[in-house]
């Protein structure tokens, strides 16, 4: 059966408060050649991704994306205290310099940009493998699905091609057939 070297597939999967989607695609080439887009947190898991890829995609050029969804249970908020002292330290020169009175409110310190941030906890690669394994389990299965697909189409399109090509031929032998007889009579009627 003829299989496509091209491909794509997508697919997501995770933890409860957030998710990795996996994109995966596929392009001719010779040999297997692999190329991966993740966050740094997943660089440590490079090689189990490389090697989970080409034991199911022996030929093609694959590039596998993944990346991390929206927050999660790793997720924590920062306050960073270096800014809002340089905050506060603007706000109080400008209150002396100008004669301003009065307090500052815990809302108005709340409306100060930057002052919070939101950072992921380092978590271990291999703690985040079985996490991603799944989804690119899965986009691995529909790329690979999606390679048959569009193999059995070519499929198609060459035997109706091929069928044609000996329409044409069986077409050129009929009109030729008597050919070196009819040319013979040329050359001699010359």
């Amino acid at each position: 059966m003829i299989k496509s070297m091209t491909g794509f597939a997508r697919s997501t999967g995770g933890l409860k408060k957030g998710h990795w989607s996996v994109e995966i695609r596929s392009l001719n080439h010779r040999y297997f050649e692999f190329s991966l887009k993740t966050p740094p947190s997943l660089y440590g898991l490079e090689d189990r991704i490389r090697e989970l890829c080409q034991t199911r995609i022996k030929r093609g050029k694959v590039t596998v994306s993944i990346n991390e969804g929206e927050s999660t249970d790793s997720d924590e908020i920062v306050l960073d205290e270096k800014v809002l002292r340089f905050y506060l330290s603007a706000i109080r020169k400008i209150q002396r310099r100008l004669g301003l009175k009065g307090p500052l409110s815990m809302s108005d310190v709340l409306t100060l940009p930057r002052i919070f941030s939101v950072q992921k906890k380092a978590l271990a690669p291999e703690s985040l493998w079985h996490v991603v394994k799944v989804p690119l389990e899965i986009a691995l299965s529909q790329l690979l699905e999606s390679r048959t697909r569009e193999g059995k189409v070519l499929s198609k399109d060459i035997v109706s091609r091929l069928g044609k090509i000996e329409g044409k031929l069986t077409g050129i032998e009929k009109r030729t057939k008597n050919f070196p007889e009819e040319y013979y009579e040329k050359l001699k009627g010359r």
